[in-house]
């Protein structure tokens, strides 16, 4: 990873893929998908809540 206080989409497929047996590919795959539920979620009104990480509204 990068020593700049950015994180790219494209450094978190590369750290992932560190540490799991994926095809790069698959990864993004899911990234997307987990982007795309988080967006319509909160289009919706709905509170999303990640133990650990975070809350989002």
């Amino acid at each position: 990873m990068s020593s700049s206080r950015k994180l790219t989409k494209a450094e978190i497929i590369d750290s992932i893929r560190e540490e799991v047996d994926l095809d790069r590919g698959d990864i993004h795959r899911v990234l997307d998908s987990f982007f795309k539920n988080v967006k319509g979620a909160l289009a919706e009104d709905k509170i999303i809540e990640l133990r650990g990480f975070g809350t989002f509204e």
